[in-house]
């Protein structure tokens, strides 16, 4: 069975996802906040580095910083839609079961 496993990257997630590593299923796991490749979860098929269309761009955490009204006009010309990337690898991979791990972050 494949398994598409939808989250953002915390130590919660990861001991959810390795109750799962001996199971026989091919699971799947798209990085809704497009982080790094996890090492402690590489027996997964990780989906990242999806977001930004020039990874290599210089200036762009400047103007995030600095100039934050500006970025988001431009965001559009730098950054893939997360809604039509995961619709294209949920479509792609197609599941037989997708799993939305939901981790309210506070400050």
């Amino acid at each position: 069975m494949k398994i598409l496993l939808v989250s953002m990257n915390s130590v919660h997630f990861q001991r959810w996802t390795d109750q799962l590593k001996d199971s026989g299923h091919e699971i799947y796991w798209f990085n809704v906040r497009d982080g790094v490749y996890v090492n402690q979860l590489a027996w997964v098929n990780q989906i990242v580095g999806w977001k930004l269309k020039y990874p290599k761009l210089k200036g762009r955490h400047f103007l995030k910083k600095y100039a934050p009204w500006f970025y988001k006009l431009i965001s559009s010309l730098l950054e893939r839609d997360t809604a039509k990337v995961f619709e294209n690898y949920l479509l792609k991979i197609k599941p037989d079961v997708v799993h939305s791990f939901a981790l309210y972050v506070s400050c």
